[in-house]
Parts: C-alpha cells; sequence; structure tokens
C-alpha cells in the first residue's frame, strides 16, 4: 500500500499511527521499519530491515549473505514493513530489496486496515500496488472513507473484484493497470460490474481513459 502526498503532508505520521496501532500489531508475527531517503541503497536499506526484524545489530558486509538472512528470518512469518521516505522506482532496485520478502505467510494487510475501518476519514489517495494475494476488497472498509477523492490499483494479478457495494461517492478518479480479471469486469459498459462504476467521472483502465 502506497501512502502519496507532498513533502510535510503528514505521510510518515500517518504510517506511524497505523504501524504503531494495536489492532494492526496484533495481526503480525513480525514488524519493521526502515528508512529508505532519495539515495536508495540497497545493502542498507536490506541491513535495517534485517536489524528491525531480528532486534540486534548487523554487522555482515556481504548483501548474497544478508538477503538470506532476512529471508530465513521471515519465513512462514505474518510481517508488516514500513519503507519511509521511498522516492526511487527503478525495477532493479526495487527487485532486490523485496525478492527476499517472498518468504513471508501470505497475508491481507490492505483487508485488515479495511475491515478494522484503520484508515483515516480524511483519506483523499489510495494506491494499492502488487498484492498478488489479494481477491476481494472489503466494502464495509470503504464507506467511512469520505472524502477518498482517487484509487488507484496497479499490479494486482489476482484482484477479482471491487467492493460489492459502490464506492463512495467523493470518489473522482480511478485507475486500474495490471489487474487482467477487473479489467474484464470493469469494461466500459460491457463489464459484468461496470454499473458499479459509472457514477465515476474519470476511470482509466490498461492505460486508457474510458470516461
Amino acid at each position: 500500500m502506497t501512502i502519496l502526498g507532498m513533502g510535510g503532508l503528514g505521510k510518515t505520521t500517518l504510517a506511524q499511527c497505523l504501524y504503531n496501532d494495536n489492532e494492526v500489531q496484533k495481526h503480525f508475527d513480525l514488524t519493521a521499519w526502515a528508512w529508505v531517503s532519495d539515495d536508495f541503497d540497497v545493502f542498507r536499506v536490506t541491513k535495517t530491515i534485517v536489524e528491525s526484524v531480528t532486534s540486534k545489530s548487523c554487522y555482515n558486509v556481504n548483501l548474497d549473505i544478508l538477503r538470506v538472512e532476512l529471508k530465513n528470518s521471515l519465513k512462514d512469518k505474518k510481517f508488516l514493513l514500513v519503507l519511509d521516505d521511498l522516492w526511487n522506482e527503478k525495477y532493479n532496485d526495487w527487485h532486490h530489496l523485496i525478492a527476499p520478502l517472498s518468504s513471508g505467510k501470505k497475508g491481507n494487510l490492505v483487508n485488515t486496515l479495511l475491515k478494522e475501518q484503520l484508515l483515516p476519514t480524511s483519506l483523499k489517495f489510495l494506491g494499492l500496488q502488487s498484492f498478488n494475494g489479494l481477491k476481494l476488497l472489503e466494502g464495509k472498509g470503504f464507506q467511512h472513507l469520505t472524502y477518498l477523492q482517487e484509487l488507484q490499483i496497479f499490479n494486482c494479478q489476482s484482484l477479482e473484484s471491487l467492493p460489492e457495494d459502490q464506492l463512495p461517492s467523493s470518489v473522482e478518479f480511478l485507475r486500474i493497470d495490471g489487474c487482467p480479471l477487473l479489467e474484464a469486469r470493469y469494461q466500459n459498459q460491457k463489464g459484468k460490474h461496470w454499473s458499479k462504476i459509472a457514477h465515476i467521472p474519470a476511470i482509466k483502465i490498461n492505460n486508457e481513459f474510458i470516461i
């Protein structure tokens, strides 16, 4: 899940509130927080995650060994990882960083946050990216997001449907990319569930504006 906004808007504060919330914490075996910054250093960030997960200092200077240690530490664990101040969009850097994370237990942070209504009602933008195990979105949690203006969903290959109830009437822009099951269901006037999003003023699916 991505929190976007200009500097000083309170993105880190919001993430900290969710990260430290008891209702969120109880759903995970491990939690970790890593500061990334513009100077994206895979070794430094991986080392920080290892130290956060293991709660001890790490003196290893070999990235491959660090990645193995991280993978073993997360094996079959449900974990919450926050990457703070992340600006780098280079695929290779991102791929090298997240590769060891695949050993963790598959969970559903998105629906946990929605079901427990832990996202703030003042939230205006919500972005979901690469939640490959996500199949459905919890409808109840969306209804209290009365200020939500933009919902963007990227590369959620297994996501089959948006909430059964309509998205909040405040939503002005919906974008869906790299989600083949969603794209099929919500095609302009042809998809089975098109009527559930037809009220949104601007919709972009698979990089094409359909409204």
